[in-house]
Order: structure tokens, then C-alpha cells, then sequence
């Protein structure tokens, strides 16, 4: 069941598009301020929020009366309850504060506009005077309409009629200058369905512009301040610039618009899609959400919209970026950093997988890399041997040869660490959710291996084997939605003193650092957790690891900001290399714990 708790024209439209995706009109429910008591009745999946501001207190109560933990969609929402909210639709885009997850103008109300005119989307006579409209609001702004028609009459290249609307106190007269009349009007309140009416709308940034834009006009902004402007440019509008000398950049801009008045219309359409995608395709997706609400259980700890940290299970966190696909918040108890999916992404780990996307990734398949992900493994088999040795020294560990010891790689892939670990001296076992690579490593590679996840994996009846002398998760370990039991398993997998080893991106690299919001939002859509070396120590504590060393890998001179683009200057690139190894800057790290009683 779909709630809409909606104002009433955006309830209505929301309520017919719903409709038109088959979701049936007795499963949408509209919902206002009298209908709060009767909430319990109504068990929504989906729960559609538009109103001016958001309590903390007012959403919590929702979701609980609602019986479980809807989908919380936010419509421009905004306060304290909006970090609630699952995914949230900006129809303006913001410049402080937490954006949504994207910004559409759908439910921004447009009804009221009249049909767009496609006879002015043809070609005119160059001797038809352009039709403009200037509305500056209400109380008018007289330096800035003088300012604006001595621009227009110094910049024209064809006849105009300029129409000026919301002037305070003004008669309705006409001004005729050269090829240019000017007309003045007072308030129209049903202005916005003669939009069509005209070719260009000067205005500023706001409701009345994007209401231009859906009409099929040239919208050209002229705002009252630097907020406004910059709100502009960030809705994609063109605009006259602001500022105390503008008459240079305005007759620039006018030129262009009187030459091309189609390029600024194109640009007034493209801001009510910033991401290309319809209204039809945005409802899809509300839709979407709810069929994938539906579909999980809280028994799997997948349950789209209920936001828990994948490790202590808290649901107590902190939200810190929206993105349209998913967000990212840090859990306060244990502080680990994780993805929240909001559209449910189907990546499957399959050839496909391993040769096409690694292919874009690196320019190479996976198999092509074979050696090179040998020779890196090699390295960390080192790093195990050193540690499972001293461990051997002190006596911590079962009495085994110190070149000798047993070894289970989950994600194995095609097993390129496996045959590292073999020549130097491991009995080999592998574990992958990816059937073609586990045939590989047994057919080609002649290693015992099993398509099975880890938390299912009875290693005794599979391997023969009640533990392992050493654990490996090579680019594995973030790619779990839930940790915990994965981490309960590998703990019970690892024998006393044994070793845990695994690799991953590094959330406080050099490419985290430079621009975090950046470096989450091009983060892969399968990695749920990102690690941070300072915060790996407290959490592998949890299982009954002590982290005995962790190595900072993936140094990039070149992603420095600033500097990096003379990384490849040999002294430049020198030391920023330097400092990437100093203090850590790698965008890779590995880290490697030992099993404590």
C-alpha cells in the first residue's frame, strides 16, 4: 500500500501516476492531517512525504504507526526529519545543507501552465518581433527593468516587444523606442497560461521560471542577489551575471540569445530533466522501491528503507551524503562507514563480471592480469609467512612447519593468489559465488575449490578441514551488505593464532581526501562497506582479531590535488610519491590480524 501524505495538487498528480504504473488505486492511500489517527490501519510500504518541513518526531511516529518501517520518499524535504527519509527528491537544488538524492522538477506544481505553442519552436521570420516577457515579482525592481531595457534595446538585432508584468502602482501604457515597444502591466495572477505567448521570460530564479521553461520559453535569469545567481547556475539556467559592472557580460550574453534563441531554449528545457531521466521513468522507480520493499523480509537484514549498519547492527547513524542510487551513513556505535542501496542494483558475479567490467576498469580481462595479480600475491604471502613464523617461534600456534600451513581464500576469483600461496609452500582451498571462476581453479588450476558462500560453508565436510591456518579476502570483504556473520564465519574458520589477511579501498586515501562526496559517489554500487585503516582495529576486535600490521597500498602522485598534474615531473612525482607513503595516502591498504583467544 502506497500513502501519499501530500499538498493537494501534488497529491493528485503523484496519485495518477502511481495509478498509470499499475499500482491499483485502492493500494493508494492520500493522507493528511486528519487522517493521522487512523494510521495504524493503513500498513504502507511506501510512504510519499511533501510537506515545507519535516519533524524528527512527526516521521518516527509515522513509520511506527504504520505497523513496520515503510520506504520513506521526501519530497523537497527538509529539517530534521528528512535524514529519515530513504530517498529524497529536491525539485530546486540546494546550495547549503544536505542535498537529495537527485533533483527533478515533476512534482514541482506546473499544471497551472498553459500549453507550450509549437508554432514558436519553428522557424520565425526574421522580421517578426520577439515576444518577451519581464517579471521581476511583484514589488519590481526599477533600477534592474531599467538596467534590463537599455540592454535589450542596445543588444536587439530584430524588432521586439517587451511586456513588462508585476510592476507595483504601474498603469498600462506603451513605450515605444525605435523597433522596441514596451508594454506595462499590473498583477496577473493567471499569468503563468500566457507563458506560451512569448518567446523569451526574463525573471528570476524560482517557481515562475521553471513554469517558463515548461511552457517552451528562452528563460534568461536576472536576479536580486548572489544567492539567487548561484542558485541558477546550479539549476543549469542561463543568466544575466550579477554584479556592479555587468554591461559588457549582458551585452555578451543578449547577443548570443537575439543570434540563437533556440540554444537558450534547449537549455530552459534541459533544466526540467538535470539527469536525463522523465517523470515517467522517476515513478518507475517509486514503484521499483516498493516492489523491492515488498519483496525482503527483516529477516535478512536486506529490508530496503531500514537503514542498519552492516556490522553491529545499530540503527543508531549518522546520514552523510545522498546520491541517486544509494546513500552512504556512519553507524555511531562502532563508526564504520557504509552504503545504503535505494535502487536495487542485480550485479552478478559472472564472466561478465570478471572480463568485461574488469576489462573497463583496467584495459585488460582478469585472465590477462592473471600474473600480474600473482605477483602482487606474492608480496602478501610474506606478509602471512612472517607472521604465521613468529607466531610459530613463540609457540602460539598448532606445531606446523613454518613453510607449510593451510590456506582458505574466499573470493578466490580464478585463483591467482592461490597459486601464489602454492609456490610458496600453502595447501591451497577456495570459496567463490562465481561458478565458471571455481571451474577454472579446480578444472585449470587442479586446487580444491567450492561455489558457496562463506557463511554457509561447512569446511570440514567440504575441505576436510575443521580450520585454517590462514584466511584470505583480496578486494572481497566490502563487497558483503551484511558483515557480521560473514566476519562471525570467518572467525570460526581461522584457527588460534591463525592469521586473517584482506585488502580493500581506502576510505582516508588520497582520493577520499581530496573530495570525499566525490569519492563515494563514483564508489562501486557492490561495495557496501568502506574501510578505514584507523577504525579496522576496533572492529576486527569485535571478532577476536588483534591487527598486527596493515599495509597502505595504491599510491597515485597523479590524484593529488593541486600538484598531481606534474606528477609526471620526475622530482614532483618524486616526492608526492614520498608523502602518499608517509602518511598513508594510498587509495588501497591491507591488513592483516591474528586470531587471539
Amino acid at each position: 500500500m502506497v500513502g501519499l501524505w501530500a499538498r493537494d495538487l501534488e497529491r493528485e498528480v503523484l496519485r495518477e501516476l502511481l495509478h498509470s504504473h499499475q499500482v491499483p488505486e485502492d493500494s493508494v492511500v492520500l493522507l493528511d492531517a486528519m487522517s493521522e489517527g487512523r494510521l495504524t490501519e493503513l500498513p504502507c510500504d511506501l510512504l510519499v512525504l511533501d510537506r515545507r518541513t519535516l519533524h524528527r518526531s512527526f516521521v518516527e511516529e509515522l513509520r511506527n504507526v504504520c505497523g513496520h518501517r515503510p520506504f520513506l520518499l521526501g519530497l523537497d524535504a527538509v529539517g530534521s526529519g528528512a535524514e529519515l527519509c530513504n530517498y529524497v527528491i529536491d525539485g530546486f537544488p540546494r546550495l547549503k545543507g544536505l542535498r537529495g538524492n537527485e533533483q527533478h522538477t515533476a512534482f514541482i506544481s506546473s499544471t497551472a501552465v498553459g500549453p507550450p505553442n509549437p508554432a514558436r519552436n519553428s522557424t520565425a521570420p526574421h522580421d517578426r518581433p520577439l515576444q518577451i516577457l519581464v517579471t521581476l515579482g511583484a514589488s519590481g525592481d526599477a533600477s534592474r527593468e531599467a538596467r534590463l531595457l537599455r540592454a535589450l534595446h542596445t543588444s536587439r538585432q530584430r524588432p521586439l516587444q517587451v511586456h513588462i508584468y508585476g510592476i507595483e502602482g504601474s498603469a498600462q501604457l506603451c513605450d515605444e523606442r525605435d523597433d522596441m515597444l514596451v508594454y506595462r502591466h499590473g498583477f496577473d495572477p493567471s499569468l503563468a497560461m500566457r507563458f506560451s505567448e512569448f518567446d523569451i521570460v526574463f525573471t528570476h530564479f524560482g517557481v515562475t521560471a521553471y513554469e517558463a521553461a515548461a511552457a517552451g520559453c528562452a528563460v534568461v535569469l536576472l536576479n536580486p542577489g548572489r544567492y539567487h545567481e548561484q542558485l541558477s547556475r546550479c539549476s543549469g539556467f542561463v543568466t544575466l551575471p550579477y554584479g556592479c559592472f555587468p554591461k559588457l557580460r549582458w551585452h555578451r550574453v543578449l547577443a548570443k540569445l537575439f543570434r540563437n534563441p533556440g540554444y537558450v531554449q534547449a537549455r530552459s528545457a534541459a533544466v526540467l530533466n538535470p539527469r536525463g531521466r522523465s517523470t515517467t521513468e522517476v515513478v518507475r522507480d517509486l514503484v521499483r522501491y516498493r516492489t523491492a520493499h515488498i519483496a525482503n523480509s527483516p529477516e535478512n537484514g536486506n529490508l530496503v528503507g531500514f537503514a542498519q549498519c552492516p556490522v553491529c547492527s545499530s540503527n543508531s547513524h549518522s546520514l552523510l551524503y545522498r546520491f541517486p542510487s544509494k546513500n552512504y551513513l556512519r553507524c555511531q556505535t562502532c563508526g564504520v562507514l557504509f552504503m545504503q542501496r535505494a535502487i536495487a542494483h542485480d550485479i552478478q558475479y559472472n564472466t561478465e563480471y570478471f572480463f568485461r567490467e574488469y576489462e573497463k576498469q583496467y584495459g585488460k580481462s582478469y585472465l590477462q592480469d592473471f600474473h600480474h595479480i600473482k605477483g602482487m600475491g606474492a608480496l602478501r604471502v610474506q606478509h602471512i609467512r612472517d607472521l604465521l613464523h613468529g607466531s610459530l617461534l613463540s609457540g602460539a600456534a598448532a606445531p606446523v612447519e613454518a613453510t607449510s600451513f593451510s590456506l582458505l581464500d574466499i573470493g578466490c576469483a580464478y585463483g591467482p593468489f592461490m597459486a601464489a600461496a602454492q609456490e610458496a609452500g600453502a595447501q591451497s582451498f577456495g570459496i567463490d559465488v562465481a561458478e565458471d571462476a571455481v571451474q577454472y581453479v579446480v578444472n585449470q588450476l587442479g586446487f580444491q575449490a567450492a561455489c558457496i558462500p562463506v557463511q554457509e560453508l561447512n569446511a570440514s565436510r567440504q575441505f576436510g578441514q575443521d580450520s585454517f591456518h590462514v584466511v584470505t579476502m583480496w578486494y572481497v570483504i566490502e563487497h558483503f551488505e551484511r558483515l557480521d556473520p560473514v566476519l562471525k564465519a570467518v572467525a570460526g574458520l581461522v584457527a588460534p593464532h591463525g592469521v586473517f589477511a584482506f585488502s580493500t579501498p581506502n576510505g582516508t586515501g588520497i582520493s577520499a581526501r581530496s573530495n570525499h562526496e566525490r569519492f563515494l559517489r563514483n564508489s562501486p554500487e557492490d561495495h557496501f562497506t568502506v574501510w578505514e585503516a584507523k577504525r579496522t582495529a576496533g572492529i576486527l576486535r569485535r571478532y577476536g582479531f588483534r591487527v598486527e600490521r596493515v599495509v597502505v597500498t595504491g599510491h597515485h602522485p597523479e590524484r593529488f590535488p593541486f600538484m598531481g598534474r606534474w606528477a609526471g615531473c620526475a622530482p614532483v612525482g618524486w616526492v608526492l610519491n614520498k608523502l602518499s607513503r608517509l602518511f598513508g595516502l594510498g587509495d588501497t591498504f591491507e591488513v592483516y590480524a591474528r586470531r587471539v583467544e
